[in-house]
C-alpha cells in the first residue's frame, strides 16, 4: 500500500516546461512524418508555425530521438536581443550549435575562433566545418522561439538570409514561428521554405495525451475524456492541465468520471489565466466588445449568432450595428479564437476561453477598458399623476374580457381532443400537443407524442449538486425524483417490463451498477466490484444485463444475471469496448469500440462472437440504441463538427442526421416505445434539457426547459397501467 501511495504521488503530467526527449511524447505523428518526408525529398528549409503552448518546442526536442541515425538535430533560440546586429544574432546561434554538437556527438571545432571578425560571418566558417566533422549525419538546425513580429525585423531577416545561403547537402534548417503569420509574410522571409501550421490535437491524439501518461494508474470514463476534449478542443497545454489536476485529485481513487472533470474546469481556467490574457491582449477594442457580449450569454455554451450579440449589447445600452459585430467576429475567426458554423452563427474554438470571459470580462467592465464605446444614458422617467378610476368602464371591460375567454375556450376545445388509434390491446394513446420549433415559423408544428409511458433521466438543480435519477411523463409533466443522496446517480435504463430501473452510482466510492423499482424503492448494488462498472443494458427477456467494466485494466463488455450473479466477459480487445445495448430480439448487442483507432459503432452476437463494424468515420460515433422493431439504430456523431443525433439502418447503411442543429450539442438518443419519436438531451436552449423530436426531425419539443440540468433520457417500454 505504501508503494502504491508513493507511485500515486508522482504526477506524470508535465505542465511547467516543454516535454523533453527523456519524457514520453504521445502526439504529433503527422508533423514528424511531414518533416521526415520533406527532408527525404531533399528540401533544405522547413518552417512550422502555431500559437503559444501548442507544443512546438516539445516537438523540436523530440527530433534527436526520432532522427538520430540520419540527422544531428540541434534546437537553438533565434530570438534577437535589443541592439543586436545580424552578426550578433548569428554568433549566438552558432555558439549554441557548437555546444550542442560537442555535448551530444563529441564533435568540436576548436581550431576556429568564435570571435573572429572577417568579411564572412561566423556562420559561414563554423557551420560548414561542423557539417564536415559530422560526416554522413546531416546537421539540422532548429531555430526556436521566433515570433511572427520577428519576421519583419531587418536584423532577423538578414540573419535568416545568411543561414539560408548556407543550406546545402549537409545542412538543413527548421524554423519554428510562434503565431499564425500570413503566407505573404512567411514567403517574404522564408521564400524557399515548406511551411506547416500546427494547431490543436484531434480527439484521438488528445485522448492519448490525457490517458497514456497515467495508464494503469488512473482510469478515465469515456464521457470524462470527451468532456475534457469539449473544454480544451484538444489544446495540448490545457489537456495536460486537466490531466495534472485530475491526477492530483483522483490518483488514489484510481478513477476519473465526467463529474470530476466538470468540477475541475474552474481550476484549469484559473491556472490558464496567463494564456487567456495573452489571447485577450491581441484583440482590438471592437473584437473585445464582441467577446464580452459572448461571455454575457449565460448557458449558451459559447455559441451565438450576430443577432444574439447585438441584443446583449443593446440591453446594456451599447449601440453597435449588427454589420459591425459581424466584422469583429470574422476578425476573431481569422485569429483562431472563434469558428464560423453558418451564415451568422459562431462558436469558440476553445470552450475554456469562453468560461474565462464569462467569469472575468463582463460587458460594462470591458466598455471602461477599451474606452471606445459608451453606454447610452437612460432618460429621466416622469412620475405619472394619479388618475381617477372609472368603475363603469372597468366593469364593461371585465365583461367583455370574460366573453372573449369563453369564446376562445369553446373554439379551442374542438382541436384538443385526444387522438386515439384503433382499439387494439397495446396500442398507445397520444395527446395532440402544439409546439413551436426552435427556428421561428409562421405556422406551429403539430407533434403527436406517446403519452402512456414515462422517461427516466438524470438531473441536478445546481452545478454543485450531485446527479440524481428522476422520472417524468413522456410529455414532460409530473417530474418526480427517485434517488436522493450525496453521491452521483446517473444513466438510467428501464427493464423490459418497465417495472425496474438500472442506473450507475458512485455512492460506494467507485462506479457500480444498481437496480431499483420504478418508484425508487429497493435500491440494490448488483456489481459490488472495486473496478468501475457502468452503462448497463437489459436483455429483452429481462434475464441478463450487459454492462461495461474496467476490471481488466481496459474497458470491456460483460454479461451478468439480473441479480448480478455470474459475470462473464464478452469482448477481448486491446482497445476500449463500451456502452453495450441489446437488440429487441436478443440475438445481438451493439456497442462502441476504439479498436480501429477512434470510437465507432459495432455489433456482435449476444455471446460476444462475430463483431462487425457498422460505422466508419474519422469523427466519434457513440451511444447506439436500437429502434423498437430492430430495423434501425440511433446514435450520436461528431461528423458534422458538433454532436448530432443520427439514425441508420441496422446494418449501418443510410445514416441520416436527424437533429441538424449546428448551434447545439445533441447526445444520448432513446426511442419512444412505438418508434415514432426520439428523445435526447441538448443545449439548444442554453442549458442541458431533455428534448423530443419526431422521426422526420419535426416537432422539436423541449420537455424540461428550466434552470436545472437534465441529461441521459431513457424512454420506458410501454405497458398497460403505466408505471
Amino acid at each position: 500500500m505504501v508503494w502504491y501511495m508513493e507511485r500515486a504521488k508522482k504526477n506524470p503530467y508535465i505542465v511547467d516546461r516543454p516535454i523533453g526527449e527523456d519524457d514520453r511524447f504521445y502526439d504529433r505523428e503527422d508533423v514528424f512524418a511531414w518533416i521526415e518526408d520533406r527532408l527525404r525529398a531533399g528540401e533544405r528549409t522547413l518552417a512550422i508555425s502555431g500559437p503559444r503552448r501548442i507544443g512546438k518546442t516539445s516537438l523540436l526536442l523530440q527530433l534527436p530521438v526520432r532522427f538520430f541515425a540520419l540527422y544531428a538535430p540541434v534546437v537553438v533560440s533565434f530570438t534577437p536581443h535589443e541592439g543586436d546586429s545580424a552578426q550578433d544574432l548569428l554568433k549566438r546561434v552558432v555558439t549554441q550549435v557548437v555546444q550542442a554538437v560537442k555535448s551530444r556527438w563529441g564533435v568540436a571545432v576548436s581550431d576556429l575562433s568564435m570571435t573572429q571578425e572577417a568579411e564572412s560571418s561566423v556562420a559561414d566558417t563554423v557551420l560548414p566545418a561542423l557539417v564536415e566533422a559530422l560526416g554522413d549525419r546531416r546537421l539540422l538546425v532548429c531555430c526556436d522561439e521566433m515570433e511572427t513580429t520577428h519576421l519583419s525585423d531587418p536584423v532577423v531577416r538578414e540573419a535568416i538570409q545568411r543561414l539560408l545561403a548556407l543550406a546545402d547537402d549537409g545542412l538543413r534548417l527548421l524554423f519554428c514561428v510562434e503565431g499564425s503569420p500570413g503566407r505573404e509574410l512567411l514567403t517574404d522571409a522564408l521564400a524557399s521554405a515548406s511551411v506547416m501550421e500546427i494547431g490543436c490535437l484531434g480527439e484521438s491524439e488528445a485522448e492519448d495525451l490525457l490517458i497514456r501518461p497515467a495508464l494503469n494508474r488512473l482510469a478515465y470514463d469515456y464521457n470524462a475524456v470527451r468532456q475534457v476534449h469539449q473544454f480544451t478542443s484538444g489544446h495540448p497545454y490545457f489537456t495536460q492541465l486537466f490531466g495534472y489536476l485530475l491526477y492530483e485529485q483522483r490518483a488514489i481513487a484510481g478513477w476519473v468520471s465526467i463529474y470530476d472533470v466538470m468540477a475541475t474546469a474552474a481550476q484549469v481556467v484559473d491556472l490558464g489565466q496567463e494564456e487567456f490574457r495573452r489571447i485577450w491582449e491581441v484583440c482590438t477594442p471592437d473584437t473585445k466588445m464582441a467577446l464580452a457580449a459572448f461571455g454575457a450569454l449565460k448557458g449558451r455554451q459559447g455559441v451565438a449568432t450576430v443577432d444574439d450579440l447585438y441584443n446583449v449589447l443593446r440591453r446594456e445600452r451599447i449601440h453597435i450595428l449588427p454589420e459591425e459585430i459581424e466584422k469583429s467576429l470574422e476578425k476573431l475567426v481569422a485569429l483562431g479564437i472563434l469558428q464560423r458554423l453558418g451564415s451568422s452563427t459562431y462558436r469558440f474554438a476553445m470552450e475554456l476561453f469562453w468560461l474565462w470571459l464569462r467569469d472575468y470580462k463582463e460587458v460594462t467592465g470591458v466598455v471602461r477598458e477599451v474606452r471606445r464605446y459608451r453606454r447610452k444614458a437612460t432618460g429621466r422617467v416622469p412620475v405619472p399623476r394619479p388618475r381617477r378610476i372609472h368603475w363603469g368602464a372597468v366593469f364593461f371591460w371585465l365583461v367583455a374580457a370574460a366573453l372573449v375567454v369563453m369564446v376562445a375556450v369553446t373554439w379551442r376545445s374542438r382541436d384538443t381532443r385526444v387522438a386515439s388509434g384503433p382499439s387494439v390491446e397495446g396500442t398507445q394513446t397520444a395527446t395532440r400537443i402544439v409546439v413551436v420549433t426552435p427556428e421561428p415559423t409562421l405556422t406551429p408544428t403539430v407533434s403527436l407524442i406517446p403519452m402512456r409511458s414515462y422517461i427516466a433521466y438524470m438531473a441536478k438543480e445546481n452545478p454543485a449538486d450531485t446527479w440524481e435519477i428522476w422520472v417524468m411523463r413522456s410529455d414532460g409533466s409530473d417530474p418526480q425524483r427517485l434517488t436522493s443522496n450525496d453521491a452521483n446517480d446517473t444513466v438510467p435504463a428501464w427493464s423490459p417490463d418497465g417495472r425496474e430501473i438500472l442506473f450507475e452510482s458512485d455512492r460506494d466510492g467507485n462506479g457500480e451498477i444498481y437496480v431499483m423499482n420504478s418508484d425508487g424503492n429497493q435500491q440494490v448494488n448488483l456489481t459490488n466490484h472495486p473496478a468501475e462498472d457502468g452503462t448497463p443494458s437489459w436483455s429483452p427477456d429481462g434475464s441478463m444485463i450487459a454492462f461495461s467494466s474496467y476490471r481488466d485494466d481496459n474497458w470491456e463488455i460483460y454479461l451478468m444475471g439480473r441479480d448480478g450473479a455470474n459475470p462473464v466477459r464478452l469482448t477481448y480487445d486491446d482497445a476500449s469496448d463500451y456502452a453495450p445495448v441489446w437488440s429487441p430480439d436478443g440475438s445481438r448487442i451493439a456497442f462502441v469500440s476504439k479498436r480501429d483507432g477512434n470510437w465507432e459503432i459495432y455489433v456482435m452476437k449476444a455471446d460476444g462472437t462475430d463483431p462487425l463494424r457498422l460505422t466508419e468515420e474519422e469523427a466519434t460515433d457513440f451511444a447506439p440504441v436500437w429502434s423498437p422493431d430492430g430495423s434501425m439504430i440511433a446514435f450520436e456523431s461528431y461528423r458534422d463538427g458538433n454532436m448530432e443525433i443520427y439514425v441508420m439502418l441496422a446494418d449501418g447503411s443510410d445514416p441520416i442526421n436527424l437533429t441538424e442543429a449546428p448551434r447545439s450539442s445533441d447526445h444520448g438518443p432513446t426511442w419512444a416505445p412505438d418508434g415514432s419519436h426520439i428523445a435526447y438531451y441538448s443545449n439548444q436552449d442554453g442549458g442541458w434539457d431533455v428534448v423530443v423530436t419526431a422521426m422526420d426531425g419535426s416537432g422539436v419539443t423541449n420537455l424540461t426547459l428550466s434552470q436545472a440540468t437534465e441529461q441521459t433520457p431513457a424512454w420506458q417500454p410501454w405497458r398497460p397501467g403505466g408505471r
